[in-house]
Order: C-alpha cells, then sequence, then structure tokens
C-alpha cells in the first residue's frame, strides 16, 4: 500500500509596507499611508508627524526594510534624526542605521573637499567615536560636551579631518551644522580644556535664548526645553561643574 504524502502547505499572505506601517500610525494619520507608499514626501513627513515619537524609529526601518526610493529614505531620515535620534537608533542597528543613510543618497556635493569637524561628549576615545555625529560648528561641540556634566567621565572635545567623500550626510535642519560619517572612521584629537568649553558652552546658551527672545520656549526639533529659568540654571551647572 502507497502513502502519498501532501507536499501542500498553508500560504502566509505576503505583507506589504503598508500592512506594517498601520499598526505604527494613530487612526487620524493613517490616511498618509497610501501616499507615503506611492512616495509622496509631503505625505512621508505628515505619517512621521503624526506617529508618535517612540513609533517614528520604526517607520524609518520599515520604510528601510522595503527598500524604499532615496527621496523617501532621506526625507524620513532628516525628520527623525535628530528628533527622535534615540527611538531611530532603538529601531535600526548602527550598521542598518549607516547603510540606510548611505542609499539615502544626501547631497554632498555643497561640501568641501576637506573638512574639520568636532564632536563633544563625555568619555573615552571609543565612545565618542562610536557615534555619527559631528559638526563644523565648535562652539555646538563644546555645548554638547558640557550639557550633561558627569563626574565619573570627563568632558571632551575632539577634533578630525576628512574628505568629504566619507561624509554621509549634512543636516542644517536643527541649525547644528551637523555632520554624519561612519563610526570608528576618524583619527581625533582633544582640541582645547574643558574651562574653555565652559565658557564657549556658556555663550552658545546666551546667544541661542538671546537669539529667541522668549521666556518659555522649545526649540525647534525638540533636543531640549529652553526657557529663560533653564537657560540659567544649566549656565550655572556649566559654571559650577569641576
Amino acid at each position: 500500500m502507497t502513502t502519498t504524502i501532501s507536499n501542500t502547505r498553508s500560504l502566509t499572505p505576503k505583507r506589504s509596507l503598508a500592512d506594517d506601517l498601520q499598526p505604527l500610525t494613530p487612526e487620524w494619520g493613517k490616511k498618509s499611508i497610501s501616499a507615503t507608499v506611492a512616495g509622496d514626501l509631503d505625505a512621508v513627513r505628515s505619517l512621521i508627524l503624526a506617529a508618535e515619537n517612540n513609533q517614528r524609529g520604526k517607520i524609518v526601518a520599515a520604510l528601510w526594510r522595503y527598500r524604499v526610493a532615496p527621496d523617501v529614505l532621506r526625507t524620513a531620515l532628516e525628520n527623525v534624526y535628530g528628533h527622535d535620534h534615540g527611538h531611530l537608533c532603538r529601531a535600526l542597528h548602527r550598521g542598518s542605521l549607516v547603510a540606510a543613510f548611505k542609499a539615502a543618497k544626501f547631497s554632498i556635493v555643497h561640501l568641501d573637499n576637506e573638512l574639520t569637524i568636532w564632536r563633544g561628549g563625555v568619555g573615552d576615545d571609543d565612545l565618542l567615536l562610536s557615534g555619527l555625529s559631528w559638526t563644523r560648528d565648535r562652539d555646538c561641540a563644546c555645548w554638547f560636551a558640557m550639557r550633561f556634566p558627569d563626574p565619573f567621565q570627563p568632558a571632551r572635545v575632539v577634533k578630525a579631518m576628512i574628505k568629504r567623500e566619507q561624509v554621509l550626510a549634512h543636516l542644517t535642519i536643527y541649525q547644528e551644522d551637523e555632520i554624519l560619517i561612519e563610526p570608528f572612521s576618524v583619527s581625533v584629537k582633544t582640541d582645547g580644556n574643558v574651562d574653555e568649553w565652559k565658557e564657549t558652552a556658556q555663550r552658545v546658551c546666551q546667544r541661542r535664548a538671546a537669539q529667541r527672545n522668549i521666556s518659555k520656549s522649545v526649540i525647534a526639533g525638540g533636543r531640549e526645553y529652553l526657557c529663560t529659568t533653564l537657560v540659567a540654571a544649566q549656565t550655572q551647572s556649566i559654571a559650577s561643574n569641576p
């Protein structure tokens, strides 16, 4: 007696980008999904604006997973990277994030062939070199170095020279003249000393407050809440940081 074994199997319906975007988007924002899939850049911005902050990185990850057109990916990255940087880095590990920026094809032709860039933060070279974000504005780097004083890790501002082709993206949306490069791709040296960084960071705080001429506001991009009292508190923190 011959037994016939069936080769039939249940087929799981193939998922689409729209399917993956649905649970990441509130009801009122779902009208932007179909246009986003079709490549409408305004719809991409609307979709990201509608989403909760902790879902925006996942939206970029979905767009990257489905290999959308460079302009769609670029629009999503530039609208999420600064505002919801942490969520984006959790949704895309470092290697995928670098690959996504490369695929987005940000224009860098306006940059010089050689650039000087700075990065401010705390910790040793490995910690500072592990990030993508640098700046052409040294004052901005000093502010980042002194933003969150850490009693256990020294603040540092480091400097590097790079070629234009090393740049993944140049972001100016948050007025930080931000240059993104691959982690661990440069050699650095410390630029300045802690007293000078404190003084510069203090000056940046005062300049930002004066530029906005406000008593209470939220800096575009949501990176920090800045009001006159906070500027005073941050300035005092910088001045008293050993």
